[in-house]
């Protein structure tokens, strides 16, 4: 049975009526293929920054969170 999805409570901010976008515009839906425990992980690692998971690869995108190669 699939895990329900949580509820990030800055999702459900910039969802209300008027707000303005976080990043000077809106965002929009996009497709990236990963394998499940990929997915998982980079659920994961936004989690644990108290981030949901399209603003954790927006911040990685704009280079505002840097992604480190393992030592």
């Amino acid at each position: 049975m699939p895990k329900p999805k949580g509820v990030n409570p800055v999702s459900l901010e910039n969802l209300q009526p008027g707000s303005e976008p976080r990043h000077g515009e809106p965002k929009r839906p996009r497709n990236v293929s990963v394998t499940d425990t990929g997915w998982r992980c980079l659920k994961q690692q936004a989690q644990s920054r108290g981030l949901s998971l399209a603003e954790f690869l927006e911040l990685i995108g704009r280079g505002q969170l840097k992604v480190q190669d393992p030592a």
